[in-house]
């Protein structure tokens, strides 16, 4: 799936991801990155928004599974489950979100599905500044059904 592909689909489909106003700057490999402006994603504090860092976050890791599941020809309905977040410092500038999918539970998820169960994996994404450490880190979980099985 190509980034401006992507973008799309999360901005058609999740309106939130509008108001962030993300762009999908690459994804392959199990890994996606993600910018949005710092404008409409301010807090009163002339900072980035804790509420849009965290959906940042999460859909970042969303995304991820998401293209993976595409590449590999796999038809799944994909939910987050639960997300925790680390928050470490406020943001002043445009928000980069970076999220990878760890190669060796990508291989068991991928299986799960492959033999028509539930599967779930856990994807860690970040958001920070250009040039600057995390300024959120998350861990989230992302369940995936196969097309057909009810939930």
């Amino acid at each position: 799936m190509q980034a401006e592909a992507l973008t799309e689909f999360l901005r058609s489909g999740i309106a939130l991801t509008r108001a962030l106003d993300l762009r999908v700057e690459s994804c392959d490999g199990g890994r996606v990155r993600i910018r949005a402006p710092l404008a409409p994603n301010l807090n009163h504090h002339g900072t980035a928004f804790g509420g849009s860092l965290a959906a940042l976050a999460v859909v970042g890791g969303w995304a991820a599974v998401h293209v993976g599941l595409v590449d590999a020809g796999i038809d799944a309905d994909l939910v987050v489950r639960s997300s925790s977040l680390d928050y470490r410092r406020a943001l002043r500038s445009d928000l980069i979100v970076e999220a990878t999918i760890p190669a060796a539970a990508w291989s068991v998820f991928r299986a799960t599905l492959e033999a028509g169960e539930r599967a779930r994996i856990s994807v860690e994404s970040s958001v920070s500044e250009a040039g600057q450490p995390p300024a959120l880190v998350a861990q989230a979980t992302y369940v995936a059904l196969p097309s057909g099985l009810q939930a």
